[in-house]
């Protein structure tokens, strides 16, 4: 999954306050460095320690990605 455009932060109103206009720079870059450019390009790997011992050592794939009604589902194989 790879994202096509810049984040991009929005305010409700159009003209924006001295205080926003410094926080949107701020969150636009906070958002950038939490989504990639690119995700789920790669599988996951679950620690060998992990607590769940069906899981542990497993190799997961991303095999879904989907947006609906404000909730991002991935799924994992």
């Amino acid at each position: 999954m790879r994202r096509s455009e810049e984040v991009d932060v929005d305010f409700p109103r159009e003209r924006l306050s001295l205080r926003e206009v410094g926080l949107k720079s701020i969150i636009q870059k906070k958002f950038s460095a939490l989504f990639p450019n690119e995700i789920l390009d790669q599988s996951l790997r679950i620690a060998d320690d992990a607590k769940m011992e069906a899981l542990r050592g497993r190799e997961l794939s991303p095999s879904l990605a989907r947006a609906e009604d404000g909730w991002f589902t991935l799924a994992f194989q």
